[in-house]
């Protein structure tokens, strides 16, 4: 875990560091709590076609793993 989250420094404080918006971490954190089963798929390279990035940062935060790979056709 980075220092900067385990002392509590805020998402914004983050951001400036990294040269990024809060946004662009709001929405990229979120990708750690992906199925296991997904994060395979996309290491292994078989995910299906339509599971992009960009599919999975706009995807509204299911935190039922089995919810995300039935959304995501994995």
């Amino acid at each position: 875990m980075d220092a900067r989250v385990a002392v509590g420094t805020s998402l914004a404080e983050i951001a400036r560091a990294e040269g990024c918006s809060e946004a662009f971490l709001r929405t990229r954190a979120k990708l750690a709590f992906l199925s296991p089963k997904i994060q395979t798929a996309i290491l292994d390279g078989t995910q299906p076609p339509d599971c992009t990035l960009t599919k999975l940062v706009r995807l509204p935060l299911l935190l039922d793993w089995q919810a995300q790979e039935r959304a995501l056709g994995v």
